[in-house]
Order: C-alpha cells, then structure tokens, then sequence
C-alpha cells in the first residue's frame, strides 16, 4: 500500500421493521484512514459525511490510523 489511503470494509446491513417486515436498510461501514501524517485533513474530511461517527485513532508502525463507522 501506499500512503495516504482509505481501507473499508463493510461489517453488516441494519433493517428497521415494522408490521413484521424490513423497510429500511443501512448498510454499515468499517472506514480506516491511514496516513504518516498525524495532522491530515483526510479524516476531517470523512468525519464529514452525514451518518458517519469515528471510533477511534491508534498509531501502529509510525502510521496513524482513524477508524470511523459510516452508514449508507
């Protein structure tokens, strides 16, 4: 891989219900920036999608990773 760059995965789809049937379904993103710059603008700009919330930042290998749960 080169960096910076973006790995998601997709972890699940959530359906709402109602009458015992789904009308609605989200499916739900694992997003991770990965970058070896601690201050870039990539996960400011990711943190902007609507529906989208970061769970956390960890640094491994001198690479800082932000890691956000998208919903789309």
């Amino acid at each position: 891989m080169s960096y910076p760059c973006i790995v998601y995965e997709r972890e699940r789809i959530e359906s709402d219900h109602a009458s015992n049937k789904p009308y609605l379904h989200r499916k739900r993103y694992s997003v991770t920036v990965i970058d070896k710059d601690p201050e870039s603008e990539i996960p400011d700009r990711i943190a902007a999608f609507p529906s989208c919330r970061h769970d956390r930042h960890f640094v491994n290998d001198n690479l800082h990773h932000d890691v956000f749960t998208l919903y789309y």
